[in-house]
């Protein structure tokens, strides 16, 4: 099978960039041919003049330049079907209609919440939020959720104003496919077809296919908890913190607390540390060195305060054995079972973090045994192989009506076509 796979990058690297990379590897390890179309908002922004970020605005809900190049782009390598992870905002909407007009399928990842969130999250002033609706989103003009921005919320409002009433999201995507089943609930909800959408988890590596780090960032001697994570509020590192400080000094003497990731709440999560040597910054590293350091870990722990979508981190150190102490909400939910593979808790609850916190650290057999049924999880259900093979089941799906009606198609052509 022929595969186109698009993608628009971040400014700031993320889980969407990291399951995108893994599916261009796991497809061609599935014996597939992939053709990557990608475009990156650092880069665009950067070399745009005002006038020029004028004209991307006013052309974001349906870029005519966007649509022309995929029209090239799928002209001359004529897949079988693509695979969008995202296109907001640079390829924009308008990647459906260079489909449409193509006659190749389109099959669209529900990475987030974006389609009724210019946030992406249903997060907003530290609670979930769920103001804006298709048909209804004012709200997020008047609270600037995109990036606490006015003109890019408006932008935002736009597209989704005219990709909702058109019928695009709804009509011209062949396919969704949701990381977890709360993210197809909630685009049911908005109004995609629920016969449009296939659950089909995210897939991590095996990090034990993955060498050791030449430097070694834990203390193999003392137990070491992780946090994986952009520091952003909605991600709850300052929760993780506060839990830490409320455990003993004593219990926390031989034990170490590790951040890794950037973002804006850095300073702030810093100075909430202040003096505490049992808490270290290591600032964002490479995958590698993430996957290295998930690996050296005993226990992971995810305080998200909204429904993540999924999860990459609780994975990662599933497939490295690591039990994973998560909030009971979003794909990190489905993904744990508690009490068998990891934990699950309230988001924000401080208290029962810091007590589930204090029984692990005097549980070591018990998390080895949650490590190992982590571990199996992992191998069952979200290795790259795995993955590709259930994304290779959908796209034949997909494909298969196609085919069945061009044959169909072909065959009436030839029955009325007289003997010359």
């Amino acid at each position: 099978m022929k595969i186109a796979l698009f993608h628009n990058y971040y400014k700031q690297p993320g889980g969407e960039d990291t399951v995108f990379e893994l599916e261009i590897d796991a497809l061609r390890a599935h014996g597939h041919t992939v053709i990557p179309y990608i475009v990156h908002n650092s880069q665009a922004f950067a070399r745009n003049s005002l006038s020029q970020k004028i004209r991307g605005a006013l052309d974001a809900p349906h870029s005519q330049s966007s649509q022309a190049a995929i029209g090239a782009f799928l002209a001359q390598h004529r897949p079988d079907i693509s695979h969008v992870h995202n296109w907001f905002p640079i390829l924009s909407p308008s990647i459906y209609t260079a489909h449409n007009h193509a006659g190749i399928p389109v099959v669209q990842t529900l990475h987030n919440y974006r389609l009724s969130c210019a946030a992406a999250t249903h997060y907003r002033n530290d609670e979930c939020c769920h103001a804006c609706r298709p048909g209804n989103n004012l709200p997020a003009l008047r609270h600037r959720c995109y990036n606490n921005s006015a003109a890019g919320s408006f932008v935002w409002k736009r597209i989704m104003d005219r990709g909702w009433k058109q019928g695009t999201f709804a009509n011209q995507v062949s396919h969704y496919i949701s990381p977890s089943d709360g993210v197809r609930l909630k685009h049911i909800d908005m109004g995609v077809p629920a016969d449009k959408i296939t659950h089909i988890p995210n897939a991590c590596p095996d990090p034990q296919d993955i060498p050791e780090l030449d430097k070694q960032l834990l203390n193999p001697h003392q137990q070491n908890i992780c946090f994986v994570g952009r520091l952003v509020p909605e991600k709850g590192a300052h929760i993780l913190i506060r839990a830490w400080q409320q455990i003993s000094t004593t219990l926390r003497s031989n034990r170490r607390l590790t951040i890794i990731g950037g973002g804006p709440q850095e300073a702030m999560l810093h100075e909430l540390a202040r003096g505490d040597t049992s808490i270290q910054f290591t600032g964002q590293l490479s995958r590698h060195q993430t996957l290295g350091t998930i690996k050296q870990a005993d226990l992971l722990v995810c305080p998200s305060l909204w429904a993540e979508p999924f999860g990459l981190s609780a994975i990662e150190a599933m497939a490295a054995g690591i039990p994973v102490i998560s909030s009971n909400l979003g794909g990190p939910a489905e993904t744990i079972a508690d009490g068998i593979d990891g934990y699950l808790l309230p988001p924000g609850d401080i208290s029962a973090l810091s007590h589930t916190l204090s029984h692990c650290f005097n549980s070591t057999e018990e998390l080895k045994a949650k490590g190992r049924a982590a571990r199996l999880k992992y191998t069952r259900h979200y290795t790259p192989h795995r993955h590709a093979q259930q994304l290779t089941n959908c796209f034949q799906q997909v494909i298969s009506p196609r085919q069945k009606i061009a044959a169909t198609s072909s065959t009436h052509a030839e029955l009325i076509t007289p003997n010359l």
